[in-house]
């Protein structure tokens, strides 16, 4: 099941969610009928990287889920630059102690090569080699930056 959920509207303005979203997930977790867990990913922390208000309910989520019996296998991840998390824990120190900042390499040229090719192949779209290698050396194995380029062409 894959759903995209902007967290910025479900922190302003949707309180009821906000307030009961570990119910709710624990309630998905319990339809899905699955052993493997639930992988949530927050995408692009940017804009959440100031916000007070986000690492606050963050802490109290992990707390409950700490304090009541829900046994969800959970595993979730802020995806953003290092100066983004830094950010957070700069909000509150202990932010840190739930989240573990972990770097993932940027992309080879080999990956990004596959990466333009497949996405332009399942469009129709042919690019020659030389605008590949243009592409690759541009996007530099930031996934951020291929996108941009990708949307571009």
């Amino acid at each position: 099941m894959k759903k995209a959920l902007d967290v910025k509207y479900f922190l302003t303005s949707n309180a009821f969610l906000h307030d009961n979203f570990l119910y709710y997930l624990n309630k998905s977790y319990e339809k899905l009928c699955t052993e493997k867990g639930i992988f949530l990913i927050i995408d692009d922390i940017n804009g959440l990287s100031e916000s007070k208000e986000f690492v606050d309910w963050y802490k109290k989520f992990a707390d409950s889920i700490e304090m009541k019996d829900y046994n969800i296998p959970l595993y979730i991840l802020l995806a953003g630059y290092p100066e983004k998390f830094n950010n957070l824990v700069n909000q509150d120190e202990s932010f840190s102690r739930i989240f573990h900042y972990d770097h993932i390499d940027y992309l080879n040229s080999e990956e990004i090569n596959e990466f333009f090719q497949d996405t332009f192949d399942s469009v129709g779209i042919k690019c020659d080699e030389k605008s590949l290698e243009y592409m690759i050396a541009f996007s530099e194995g930031i996934p951020l930056m291929m996108q941009e380029i990708g949307d571009s062409v």
